[in-house]
């Protein structure tokens, strides 16, 4: 009924204003009003969403689906008259006669439209309001005058059981429309049949930590608290189970467990909720009581505190699993007992409308929606009516809380849960706009950090056996390349055409040898050949060892970046380990005897190593995950080089081939005129062996200023050029660049 400062209500109230044709707004007394006209939607000063969405268009949206669940047009609009008036009733004032007597202010305009929209009188209205009947004895009740104070608490969670009665009708609604079952004649069996599947959507608020936090927060908070539990535990039960499906070895994986909070919160008779149920049920308790009460039973608790500061101000500290959050014990005990005064059901249920007693009787607790749902086309009555006694037997809102919060992690346990965590980057709802604080404080908030963290104490990476050879096979290439040579065993081909273990193959004389497979010879599996290239990759290991800690002792700088591939085949840069990482990675595979007799760790030693052989999978812990990614990284860095330099070297081939064809040819053609002149001129001008050079060079500078202004690629550079240009290389090819003049 109230908002703070920047928010806003429901959003349905809103959209009534801004989406109902006019007609329909008159049948409701909407008509020209808007919210500023209503203290349930005016006192925090917020009309509009911050994240630009119109309220007529989601009002539209609403109808529509309300269509698609098969509510009715009269359904509808029986919905839109209670929430109206809900705010008209928010709007109802009380004149005060005297300390504890006072009456509705009949010249309220809002008073008549309660009144018609519910379908009670103004009389019966100001009776239920402002005063309540005390049975005594058996000469029947007496009825006392309340306060004006008392009856405006009392119009307020008129308005709030209202509203919540409508909102569970809502539900149950829905889900009658959504689930499956079976046709039948039958009504009563058909309401008891139960649905085949089902699909659900929870959508759970954060961890709240505000300037001031007060009872909501606290159920808040103690229901993330006990949602973060069932994550941790689902997380850790499927990693377990994936381990044991796998048969590898593992030891229990520690956890926080944040049991202890949810007993300081909800354990039988010293929980803070517990005790704030005991004061509610007492005569006579305030908040101040509530906190002694607290301050008693939990003081010697270690996830509670509360200094003298904080008690003279009746305020304490919980350290929940993302942070201490400081509680204050104002309108604790008066938020919990959330009493609806029966006089105020009565009224309801004395209504002409049918809706509104169907209301009334779901807040009795004698009917609800998960019980039986509503169809308007069943018979009699549209809205079946149960009466109960006069009394309402409500429990408090805390016990309500924590029975449906247990209820909620069974179903859940039933279930496979998918976990969808929603980060807001900013906290003005703008587009292309990241705060690093807010997201990290929601990742810490949401228990995300430390589920990582519980994650990150077991294998993180799971590799699938076939994946786990395509991907690193790359690290032992040298190796496959010497097997393939010497005919042994090959990691990419062991049964390539000419190899051991096909039908016939050639000997090192190069005759073919026929003969029959043997079990040597057969075909690997996966995990053998994973278990093989293992083999390699921690020799690799030993020697980049051993490298890195005679470097390392000699360097004094920082540590170079060296170029990795993630598992998407994207670059990225990896910060190479110090020798002291690099010694705890391997798991000091010094003076280890190899189980195999070839210098290959065995399963006991990979498991010490942070690494296990599963039945289809292989499991690597962080560390070294990331010291095979970097040998990883260097292998495919060293072949990107090989291969560029061969690219390089055949582009370059190509630019140079047109020019070496174009200065042999020019020579030849200078040679031949050279000999044709020296059979016109003397003989002895041409003896001396320094003539002969002179002579030389001068072809070659001849050629050299031919080339640069004639035609050098393919069959081009014998043509005769219309107009000077240059040859110039671009982008490994030799094209003519005709603006001679510019350059």
């Amino acid at each position: 009924v109230k908002q703070s400062e920047g928010e806003r209500n429901y959003h349905i109230f809103y959209e009534l204003f801004s989406g109902m044709d006019s007609k329909e707004a008159q049948r409701i007394f909407l008509a020209g009003m808007s919210p500023l006209d209503f203290n349930m939607t005016c006192s925090s000063g917020t009309f509009d969403r911050r994240d630009g969405v119109r309220d007529r268009d989601t009002y539209m949206a609403m109808r529509s689906a309300m269509d698609t669940m098969d509510f009715s047009g009269e359904e509808q609009f029986e919905i839109f008259v209670i929430t109206s008036a809900l705010l008209h009733a928010s709007n109802l004032t009380f004149l005060e006669i005297d300390t504890d007597h006072c009456e509705i202010e009949e010249e309220n305009p809002h008073l008549e439209a309660v009144c018609v929209l519910f379908g009670v009188t103004a009389e019966n209205m100001n009776t239920a309001l402002c005063s309540f009947s005390i049975q005594a004895g058996r000469e029947g009740s007496v009825r006392r005058s309340l306060s004006k104070e008392k009856a405006e608490k009392g119009l307020e969670a008129l308005i709030k059981a209202t509203y919540g009665a409508l909102f569970g009708y809502l539900v149950g609604r829905i889900n009658d429309s959504v689930a499956h079952r079976e046709e039948s004649e039958d009504a009563a069996l058909y309401l008891s049949s139960e649905p085949v599947a089902s699909i659900g959507v929870l959508d759970i608020f954060g961890f709240e930590s505000f300037a001031m936090n007060s009872f909501e927060q606290l159920c808040i908070n103690y229901c993330n608290e006990a949602l973060q539990q069932q994550f941790n535990a689902f997380v850790l039960k499927n990693e377990q189970l994936e381990y044991e499906r796998e048969g590898i070895e593992w030891s229990f994986i520690s956890f926080p467990e944040n049991q202890d909070v949810l007993d300081l919160i909800d354990k039988k008779g010293s929980g803070i909720l517990n005790i704030l149920d005991d004061q509610c049920r007492a005569p006579g308790t305030t908040d101040r009581s509530f906190a002694s009460d607290v301050y008693q039973k939990c003081s010697g608790h270690a996830r509670f505190a509360a200094s003298k500061r904080q008690m003279s101000t009746l305020k304490f500290v919980v350290q929940h699993y993302a942070g201490p959050v400081e509680y204050t014990c104002d309108n604790f005990v008066e938020k919990n007992r959330d009493e609806l005064p029966k006089e105020s059901v009565e009224l309801l249920l004395s209504s002409g409308n049918d809706f509104v007693c169907y209301l009334a009787s779901m807040i009795t607790g004698s009917n609800t929606a998960s019980d039986s749902p509503i169809r308007s086309s069943d018979k009699g009555r549209p809205y079946p009516l149960r009466r109960s006694s006069s009394g309402v037997a409500r429990s408090t809102v805390g016990g309500q809380f924590s029975r449906q919060l247990k209820e909620l992690r069974k179903k859940i346990d039933l279930t496979q849960p998918h976990y969808v965590r929603c980060l807001k980057p900013n906290d003005d709802l703008v587009p292309d706009r990241f705060d690093r604080a807010i997201v990290a404080s929601q990742l810490r908030c949401g228990g995300i950090l430390e589920a990582i963290r519980v994650s990150r104490a077991g294998f993180t990476q799971h590799y699938p056996h076939e994946e786990f050879y395509r991907r690193y096979k790359s690290i032992n290439r040298k190796k496959q390349t010497n097997s393939r040579k010497s005919g042994g065993f090959s990691y990419a081909s062991n049964q390539s055409p000419g190899f051991p273990g096909s039908s016939s193959y050639r000997n090192m004389n190069g005759r073919r040898v026929a003969g029959e497979r043997t079990n040597n010879d057969r075909q690997l599996t996966s995990k053998e050949k994973c278990e093989q290239l293992l083999k390699g990759i921690w020799r690799k290991i030993e020697e980049s060892q051993q490298t890195h800690t005679s470097e390392g002792s000699s360097a004094n700088g920082p540590p170079e970046r060296s170029r990795s591939f993630n598992r998407n085949g994207v670059s990225q840069h990896v910060t190479p380990m110090t020798p002291r990482q690099w010694k705890s990675a391997s798991s000091r595979t010094k003076n280890t005897s190899e189980s195999n007799g070839h210098g290959a760790p065995g399963n006991s030693e990979m498991s010490r190593r942070n690494i296990q052989m599963g039945n289809t999978k292989v499991f690597l812990r962080q560390k070294v995950f990331e010291l095979i990614e970097r040998l990883r990284g260097e292998e495919l860095s060293v072949v990107a080089t090989l291969i560029n330099s061969v690219i390089r070297m055949y582009l370059a081939r190509i630019a140079y081939l047109p020019v070496r064809d174009a200065y042999r040819e020019e020579i030849l053609a200078r040679q031949r005129a050279f000999h044709d002149k020296s059979d016109v001129l003397p003989r002895s001008e041409f003896e001396s062996p320094s003539e002969r050079t002179k002579t030389s060079r001068r072809f070659e500078s001849d050629v050299r200023a031919t080339l640069h202004n004639r035609g050098v690629t393919g069959g081009t550079w014998r043509k005769t050029p219309t107009k000077k240009f240059k040859w110039v290389l671009v982008e490994g090819r030799w094209v003519r660049n005709e603006k001679l003049e510019q350059l």
